[in-house]
C-alpha cells in the first residue's frame, strides 16, 4: 500500500499567483484605455490649417475651418492629405551679414528682410599716449643669487604721459635683454639706502634670504639622494 503524501500550503507560491493575476489585469486595463483614448481621437476633426507669411513673405496665422480632414489610410493614426507643406524660403543674405533670430533675437514685427542687412565694419586701435609710473624701490622677499633681494613699493611718487611716438624714439637703443636686466648686489644695497633702509634692516633680509635657500638645497637633496642611482 502506497502512504499518501501531504500537500503543505506554501504562502510564497499563492503570493506569486496573486501578484501575477494583478499584472495581468493591469495590463488588459491599460490595453482597453489606449484603444478608448485612439478612438476618440479618430472622433476628432481637427479644424487648424496653418499658412504662413511673415515679414513680408508668408506669416504665421491659423485658419479655422470646419470640415472633415481626408486620410491617405484608414485608421486612428491616419494623416490629413490637406496639411500643406511649409513653403521653402530664399535666402536674402545680400551683404556679409544679416539679422537672424539665432543670433540677434526676435525681428521687429514690420520690418522686411532688405531693412535688416547691414555691413560688418572692420575696427583699428591706436595709441597715442603711454602713461609711466614711478614706483619706489623696497625689500622684497624673493631669495636672489646674492645680496638682498629687492622689489618695488605700492605707492606711486612720479606720473608722467608721454606721446607713444616720442617714447620710442627716447627708448629706441636704451633697451635691456637677458642679463642686462640683473641688478649687481651692491647697487640694491645703494637703492636701499638711498631709501632710508637702514643697515641692519638690509642685514636681516640678507639672512632671510640665505635661509630660504638653504631649505631649498635640502629639498633637492631629500628629493634625489646621491646614493640612488639609475
Amino acid at each position: 500500500n502506497s502512504i499518501p503524501q501531504q500537500h503543505h500550503f506554501q504562502p510564497h507560491l499563492l503570493r506569486s499567483k496573486v501578484k501575477m493575476t494583478m499584472n495581468i489585469r493591469r495590463v488588459f486595463r491599460r490595453k482597453a484605455q489606449e484603444q478608448s483614448q485612439r478612438a476618440r481621437d479618430s472622433q476628432r476633426t481637427p479644424s487648424v490649417e496653418p499658412s504662413c507669411s511673415r515679414y513680408g513673405d508668408h506669416s504665421c496665422s491659423l485658419e479655422t475651418k470646419k470640415r472633415p480632414l481626408e486620410s491617405t489610410r484608414k485608421g486612428p493614426l491616419a494623416l490629413p492629405t490637406d496639411v500643406r507643406a511649409p513653403l521653402a524660403r530664399k535666402s536674402s543674405l545680400k551683404s556679409k551679414a544679416s539679422w537672424t533670430e539665432d543670433s540677434c533675437g526676435p525681428i521687429p514685427s514690420g520690418a522686411s528682410s532688405s531693412s535688416l542687412e547691414f555691413t560688418v565694419c572692420e575696427h583699428n586701435v591706436e595709441f597715442d599716449k603711454v602713461e609711466i609710473r614711478e614706483y619706489a624701490p623696497t625689500l622684497g622677499d624673493q631669495p636672489c643669487a646674492e645680496g638682498p633681494p629687492i622689489t618695488i613699493s605700492w605707492d606711486c611718487h612720479r606720473r608722467k604721459v608721454v606721446n607713444v611716438d616720442k617714447y620710442e624714439r627716447i627708448r629706441r637703443g636704451l633697451r635691456r635683454y637677458g642679463d642686462e636686466l640683473k641688478v649687481d648686489a651692491d647697487v640694491r644695497r645703494a637703492y636701499l639706502l638711498k631709501n632710508n633702509f637702514t643697515v641692519q634692516e638690509i642685514h636681516d633680509a640678507e639672512a632671510e634670504c640665505l635661509k630660504v635657500q638653504q631649505k631649498r638645497i635640502s629639498t633637492l637633496r631629500m628629493g634625489n639622494p646621491p646614493s640612488c642611482k639609475r
